[in-house]
């Protein structure tokens, strides 16, 4: 443990046993600061009401637990939506499939379909299950990444964004990277009826997970 975590945690420990860590205090001003860092890894820093206000589709991220962000939907190109945040991030989707990030600790640099039919965006059976084959390029070199996909139904759930709780189907994606000798899980939840992409867990770097979340869908 590094001497300035150490502290901070003597610190509140100190706080914790005597309870005189006043307003004023350096030791309050580290509690607030971290009651305010969890609050932003719960919540948006935005509203309901100023999200829905916004002429433009609005998708939430949030990278490994960390704090919860927006990309602002900017163009759709073919089949590509474009999503942009106020500090340079990028996020390329595919009927809510991650194809290209930029701005990330790691990205995606593209993800191609090669084999086999990828199914989102449409109403996907329970009954069944989805095989195909996409090529991915990651940051810094690797190239050319066959990636084996494999689509299965979990079952039921929901979805909660803002006040409101919705259904969804819950999809596991098992993607394996035989080259790599590596394999990893995605969490994709959609609408049942429609098959849209409402929230999602997918892979953007070659070690790193991020949490997506339809809070507006965009109206290209």
């Amino acid at each position: 443990m590094s001497p300035s975590r150490r502290a901070v945690l003597l610190g509140l420990g100190a706080a914790a046993l005597t309870g005189c860590a006043g307003p004023g205090s350096a030791v309050y001003q580290i509690l607030d600061s971290y009651r305010a860092l969890d609050r932003a890894k719960k919540d948006y820093a935005f509203t309901k009401a100023e999200i829905l206000d916004q002429p433009l589709g609005v998708l939430g991220v949030q990278v490994d637990k960390g704090l919860k962000g927006i990309v602002v939907w900017s163009k759709r190109e073919g089949a590509l939506d474009y999503w942009r945040s106020g500090n340079g991030v990028l996020v390329v989707t595919q009927a809510g499939r991650v194809v290209k990030t930029s701005g990330f600790p790691q990205d995606l640099m593209a993800s191609r379909l090669v084999s086999g039919i990828d199914p989102l965006g449409q109403p996907l059976d329970p009954a069944r299950e989805y095989a195909f084959v996409r090529e991915i390029d990651y940051r810094p070199d690797q190239y050319g990444v066959a990636a084996e996909h494999r689509l299965r139904y979990v079952g039921p759930s929901t979805i909660t964004i803002f006040d409101e709780t919705r259904p969804v189907a819950a999809w596991e994606e098992t993607v394996r990277l035989p080259s790599k000798r590596q394999s990893y899980t995605q969490l994709l939840q959609v609408d049942p009826q429609t098959g849209q992409l409402l929230g999602s867990t997918q892979r953007v770097g070659a070690r790193m997970s991020v949490r997506f979340e339809l809070l507006k869908p965009s109206a290209g």
